[in-house]
């Protein structure tokens, strides 16, 4: 017989919480729910967990980003039993006792309070494949770019500080460590002496993420092929906390370092989240940017969810409507306590509404929440779903104080916190989405337990790495097509994420080796026993036994670009985000893999260490580097009309004219013979500034080129 449903208050609790601040985020209001609801030792384990809950003497904290109308007023903070961590102006990072969040919120001088969101970690032939072993080498340079001088700042989980990869290049007695801090415990350690005491950040973290991330950037053990890119660079390591307000904080303390020792730093984030409007108006984003400029650059891993269909957009017109399912994997569980999230965020200004509906597979409507308008501020929370569904819905509306879009974030779990939200049967959860003015709803699943069911693979970069408008968002192409990985050499991974950001901005912007790759991990017994260990080798030095193992991901990828711009800092030292892109955009490599590059999957193409030296060092490669890596090279370029061509290959009957643009012939020089590492000498004379044209023909060579005179 079949069975109808009506839609009766008893069927489903509905809690509307309109006393909480409409200055609180939208996941700081689900923080608040979260913390009344969790109740047993378990529950609330994971909800600390989720939420990068603190705790002081027993009493809870949360870290948030304050944001202040125009004038700060910290003494407010000190009132409540806040302290400042970082300052960026208007905007305060905080830990804030966490039953003083809303009332701190409705303080007059407060504009904006937005707890911190949790952050993912985003998981030999890769040094040759980019042309780094050139760069180490010093190929046809004055001596090796190894990083020196340079500050490469690691913000991650999972460090074995001491770990032998991080010493000189001896691998003796200096360690490169200089600064750690551990956000969790709030410990910074200065000297050798503490680090090398301290040893880990924790040492029951079973996949020493950290460790192997900073080993691909800087590692400098000789003893065996795993050594990393930027081997003389100074190291600072951040043990970060759990949420992206932690992340900011670790980016700066790494650079006031860097500014303390007067010299550049490039920072390494390996991280992720979903939550967030990406399109580079994030409160993180904003902030990072800000830090950034001369000698001052971040690169972030794309993210890992290129196979998966995190993205949905709908474009609809005034008063259209579209219905999308959600699928749910209701027994995925991360370390925090199955928790599901959709971020869903308009057009600037666009006013629409969005309802959660639970039908059967026939499609009939079996439950639904009440229609919530995006952009005004409503908390609504549901518990009880008849027999529909079992476990909790929570729906945060609000306009964002930053970009003026409406969002709605969705967050389910199971009410017990043990597992997923759990749909009865063939059940299915769908949003329903309705513009009331037209405009474009983009939404985001956070891929750990929830995809939309018709969503789309692109624009699938993340928060932290993928969005900010100065980061180098790195995404991961296979140089080991490692066994029982799923890999193609040559080729993009299949998880790379891909873009546009929601702004239509290319990313990634460039590609680097992610997989697989071997770099240092902790000697722990929590990593080295674990099932997911894939060992690469071990190494015996002082009586201590360190270990190396394979890992993938964009993760991997993005160090490698660290390690790099590492060795191109120390060329120079005022490089910056914008010179970074433009080195990429003329020095990346392209192949058939790559297709026509710049495009979303692989941004420029991929990166090539040593072109993109010598493109930072005003010396420009006549041939191809990827065809014919050391033929001839001219610099410096640009010059002030002396320079030189050096022949890596012996040549005869040569000659090198040098023309205006409009044609005018104003040099050639004939040369008999040239041997191979030979140096020419070329003067101009006095030129006027600008562009020439110079030919260099003989029996092997025929190529022209630009000169730049300044």
């Amino acid at each position: 017989m079949k069975k109808t449903y009506a839609l009766v208050a008893f069927l489903c609790l509905s809690l509307v919480i309109m006393a909480q601040s409409s200055k609180l985020s939208n996941y700081s209001r689900s923080f608040l729910d979260a913390k009344t609801t969790a109740q047993s030792e378990q529950q609330r384990t994971n909800f600390r967990k989720h939420y990068g809950v603190k705790l002081v003497a027993e009493q809870e904290f949360v870290s948030a980003y304050i944001h202040f109308n125009d004038a700060v007023d910290t003494t407010i903070l000190e009132q409540y039993g806040a302290t400042i961590v970082s300052d960026f102006g208007t905007i305060i990072t905080a830990q804030i006792p966490a039953d003083q969040l809303e009332a701190l919120s409705n303080e007059a001088v407060i504009k904006f309070i937005e707890i911190g969101t949790p952050v993912r970690k985003k998981m030999a032939a890769a040094r040759t494949g980019a042309n780094v072993d050139k760069v180490q080498a010093g190929t046809n340079l004055s001596h090796p770019f190894l990083g020196t001088n340079v500050v490469v700042g690691v913000v991650d989980g999972g460090f074995q500080y001491n770990h032998i990869n991080f010493y000189d290049l001896d691998n003796t007695s200096e360690l490169r460590v200089k600064r750690v801090w551990k956000q969790s415990t709030n410990q910074k350690y200065t000297t050798q002496t503490a680090i090398e005491a301290a040893k880990y950040d924790d040492s029951s973290d079973e996949d020493g993420h950290a460790t192997h991330v900073t080993g691909i950037a800087a590692g400098s053990y000789s003893g065996n092929s795993y050594y990393g890119i930027a081997k003389d660079a100074d190291i600072v390591m951040v043990s970060m906390g759990n949420t992206n307000t932690d992340i900011s904080n670790g980016v700066k303390y790494v650079y006031d370092y860097a500014t303390e020792v007067g010299k550049p730093a490039v920072v390494n984030l390996s991280l992720g989240t979903h939550i967030g409007p990406h399109d580079g108006t994030s409160t993180f984003d904003r902030t990072c940017d800000a830090t950034q400029g001369p000698g001052r650059l971040l690169v972030g891993a794309a993210s890992n969810e290129g196979d998966q269909k995190l993205y949905l957009e709908k474009a609809l017109a005034e008063n259209g409507t579209a219905t999308e399912a959600i699928t749910f994997d209701s027994n995925y569980g991360y370390e925090d306590g199955y928790y599901q999230d959709i971020d869903i965020w308009g057009d600037a200004n666009q006013t629409y509404t969005v309802q959660i509906i639970i039908t059967n597979s026939a499609g009939t409507t079996l439950w639904s929440s009440d229609i919530i308008n995006a952009t005004t501020t409503t908390t609504k929370t549901y518990t009880s779903f008849s027999s529909a569904a079992t476990g909790f819905i929570g729906l945060y509306a609000s306009k964002d104080a930053t970009n003026n879009k409406g969002n709605v974030l969705l967050t389910t779990h199971n009410s017990a916190w043990t597992t997923g939200f759990q749909l009865s049967g063939t059940n299915k959860l769908k949003v329903k989405f309705t513009a009331t003015t037209a405009g474009t709803i983009r939404s985001w699943a956070d891929g750990y337990g929830s995809t939309w069911t018709n969503g789309s693979t692109n624009s699938t970069v993340g928060e932290l790495g993928g969005t900010g408008k100065n980061i180098i968002s790195v995404g991961a192409w296979t140089t080991t097509a490692r066994s029982g990985y799923g890999l193609t050499k040559n080729a993009i991974t299949y998880f790379s994420s891909k873009g546009p950001t929601a702004d239509g901005r290319m990313k990634p912007d460039i590609s680097a080796p992610g997989a697989v790759l071997a770099s240092s991990v902790p000697n722990t017994s929590a990593v080295t026993g674990s099932s997911n260990f894939d060992q690469a080798a071990t190494a015996s030095v002082g009586g201590v036994t360190y270990y190396w193992g394979y890992m993938q991901g964009t993760s991997m990828a993005s160090p490698f670009v660290t390690g790099v711009l590492a060795t191109w800092l120390q060329a120079d030292p005022q490089l910056t985000p914008a010179k970074v892109r433009e080195v990429l955009s003329q020095t990346a490599m392209v192949d058939s893999y790559t297709g026509t590059c710049p495009n979303n999957t692989w941004g420029y193409g991929k990166i090539d260490a040593y072109a993109g030296l010598l493109n930072v060092l005003g010396i420009t490669p006549i041939k191809n580097l990827e065809t014919m890596p050391d033929a001839i090279m001219v610099y410096p370029n640009p010059n002030n009309g002396s320079f030189k061509v050096l022949f890596t290959e012996a040549d005869e009957d040569l000659l090198i004219s040098v023309y205006t643009m409009n044609g005018q012939k104003i040099v050639s020089q004939h040369i008999n013979q040239v041997a191979v590492q030979e140096n020419l000498d070329i003067d101009l004379g006095h030129v006027d500034t600008g562009a020439y044209i110079v030919k260099v023909e003989g029996k092997k060579i025929n190529e022209t080129f630009r000169l730049l005179v300044r």
